[in-house]
């Protein structure tokens, strides 16, 4: 068959190579859930095939070598389909739908009478310089060969071994003689076996001359130890380096204590990681990938080194590499399937958005949660496609799908159909009404706000913590519903959310809180006294850690964090009714002033803010600004302080410093 790369093919009549690959990327990752026992040799044979067909798309234009090479591509799936054809007793579904893929792709190679190399981008072989990773993930053009397609294969089972043969029957004894015949056999058998094992063992022949010693070298190896081949010190480190990967992408999350830019170190860590994967070259992939073979149980942090590392090197291939080892890995693991999303949120490949983008109609539900939630972080999630996925979710009634629909509601872009958020808003799940109720908030949409308000007026504020929405969003009118929540009986986001809300009369109830013996209960007290106050009561300073302050504090006081914040009630009772006569009347307060946007903007700036307290001082920016400027506290650091900024102009706008005080909202008014 004659080949070249400058004939279209016809859509129409003939299927094009790059489904090919397709269905050949399909079958590899079916290979395992199939657990064949032959599965790794058939895996080989199916990676050689995409092989094949990658230097095919990527070939220069040699006639001659894409015509052999093609005909690899076609052999080496014949030799797939041949072993998965030696069907076992009872195949499984996996096995079929493997078999099946193979033989459909080696149908579509047979039918291919030209290629094209339209979609695929090779990687570079010219030499060139590669510049280091800084601060943000970034797609490296690296000079590289082609990768080698693998999953990682689960063990094969083992065979069952046959069962023992029947010992041979005795012979049929019909007279006296025969029988004393029968006898004297066994007698003389036992004697043989009696002599033999009496016999001294003849001498062992001498053994050979050995060879001459070689002093030095045994000497050099005692001293240095003996010399390990390059490419295996070359995978050693490089393994080092991906478990490196593994861990840095792990730690690089925030969590509460910990200074948010503090990760700032271990995200150059973590890039550099890649950079010297790189640098390693691609011959170690191989034994990267089967390292996901060895891990007893599933591994998170290693499926997110993978592929991220796959997802940082610009080529088609590398994408398929990852996307192959995500979807081997998605069904093991709960904490996987984050860990991918993980990783798909933060990688920088060029064309992994409309890759996922096809996940979003995927046949298995954890494929499509993954693409929803990492589309929306990667802020390429249209409404179009929300509404599909959320329509879907809803009629399937499909909770991870319903979860990664609710959470992206804060970064799709454009207008998503309001009856399906209104849908999510009212959803039983709390989690999904959370977070449907953030995202219409972070949206500018009053119908988030409008339904946390109704929540805390009539059923429960702190299902799904409607009542810090209200708190967040809330208007002097507000104060009724959450008097209402309070008076059946209230929860601990009614404390919290009482601090978000800023009203000095609510401080006396604040203080008595204080008198249940509940820790949890005390802490989240004295958080909403401190917000409110801006107090700084420690046991040892009842009058705070600086006694000449004033109260009310001064505009533009902002309290030093306290380690150990006062939980006394008499101790708060005693402060307020000394101070409290003195509070700014039908004001909004925070830190014992009245509160400013850019208070806002200070918490999300702090290093030693929870990520929690972070993205609720955002949200509050939304609702009582109608600022839309996207923040996620996860996100790189570098990113987090260019939002931060941007917030910071914003607030300093004299129609946004001018709420300072003010009760106005952009949610709740009207």
């Amino acid at each position: 068959m004659a080949v070249t790369r400058d004939v279209a093919l016809s859509p129409a009549a003939r299927s094009d190579l790059g489904e090919v690959r397709a269905r050949l990327d399909e079958a590899l990752v079916t290979l395992v859930a199939a657990a064949l026992p032959g599965g790794r040799e058939v895996a080989r044979s199916v990676g050689d095939a995409i092989t094949a067909v990658y230097e095919v798309l990527a070939a220069p234009g040699d006639g001659a070598w894409v015509q052999s090479t093609f005909a690899r591509a076609l052999a080496a799936t014949r030799a797939a389909l041949a072993r998965l054809q030696e069907d076992p007793a009872e195949p499984s579904s996996a096995h079929e739908r493997a078999r099946d893929l193979v033989a459909s792709a080696l149908q579509g190679l047979n039918a291919v009478p030209a290629l094209r190399a339209d979609g695929f981008e090779a990687p570079r072989q010219s030499p060139g310089v590669l510049r280091a990773s800084l601060d943000e993930p970034v797609s490296l053009d690296a000079t590289r060969g082609l990768v080698v397609p693998m999953v990682p294969m689960p063990a094969a089972p083992e065979a069952p071994s046959p069962p023992p043969p029947d010992p041979p029957p005795p012979p049929a004894i019909t007279s006296l003689s025969e029988l004393e015949e029968f006898a004297a056999a066994s007698r003389a058998r036992l004697e043989a076996m009696e002599a033999a094992s009496e016999a001294r063992p003849s001498l062992a022949p001498p053994p050979p001359p050995s060879a001459p010693i070689d002093l030095p070298g045994r000497a050099a190896a005692l001293v240095f130890g003996v010399a390990i081949p390059p490419e295996q010190v070359l995978f050693e480190r490089a393994r080092t380096c991906l478990e490196d990967l593994g861990m840095f992408g792990l730690l690089r999350r925030p969590m509460s204590g910990s200074s948010w830019r503090a990760a700032a170190r271990t995200e150059q860590r973590l890039l550099r990681r890649v950079d010297a994967l790189v640098a390693c070259g691609d011959g170690v992939v191989p034994g990267l990938v089967q390292m996901l073979e060895e891990r007893p149980l599933p591994d998170p942090e290693l499926t997110w080194a993978l592929v991220f590392f796959f997802l940082s090197l610009r080529g088609s291939d590398t994408l398929d590499a990852a996307l192959r080892i995500a979807r081997a890995s998605l069904s093991q693991d709960a904490a996987v399937a984050l860990s991918v999303a993980d990783a798909f949120a933060h990688a920088p490949h060029p064309m992994l958005d409309e890759a996922l983008r096809g996940w979003l109609t995927a046949p298995e539900p954890a494929r499509r949660a993954v693409a929803l939630d990492a589309l929306s972080r990667r802020y390429a999630l249209l409404a179009s496609q929300w509404d599909d996925c959320a329509r879907e979710a809803l009629s399937l009634d499909d909770e991870p799908a319903l979860r990664a629909s609710a959470r992206a509601l804060a970064r799709v872009q454009g207008d998503v159909d309001p009856s399906l958020a209104l849908a999510l808003l009212r959803h039983p799940l709390p989690a999904v009404a959370r977070s449907a109720i953030e995202g219409r908030i972070a949206r500018g949409q009053r119908d988030g706000a409008w339904r946390a308000l109704e929540l805390t007026e009539g059923v429960d504020g702190g299902f799904a913590g409607a009542v810090r929405y209200v708190a967040l969003a809330g208007t002097r009118l507000s104060k009724a519903a959450l008097i209402a929540d309070a008076g059946r009986g209230g929860s601990l986001a009614l404390l919290d959310a009482l601090g978000w809300y800023g009203d000095p009369d609510f401080v006396d109830d604040l203080i008595g809180a204080l008198s249940f013996d509940d820790a949890a209960t005390k802490a989240l007290a004295v958080g909403a006294l401190e917000r409110i106050t801006g107090a700084m009561l420690t046991d040892d300073a009842p009058e705070g850690i600086d006694p000449t302050l004033p109260w009310p504090r001064p505009e533009g006081f902002v309290p030093t964090p306290v380690a150990e914040p006062c939980v006394e009630m008499a101790v708060w009772r005693r402060w307020w009714s000394r101070v409290g006569g003195g509070a700014p009347a039908g004001q909004r307060l925070r830190w014992g002033r009245p509160w400013s946007p850019m208070d806002n903007v200070t918490e999300m700036d702090r290093d030693d803010a929870a990520p929690d307290v972070r993205r609720m001082a955002w949200l509050e920016l939304c609702a009582r600004t109608g600022g839309s400027i996207a923040f996620d506290p996860e996100d790189w650091v570098s990113r987090q302080e260019r939002s931060v900024s941007a917030w910071r102009s914003y607030v300093s706008s004299p129609r946004v410093a001018a709420m300072a005080g003010r009760w106005s909202s952009a949610m709740l008014e009207g």
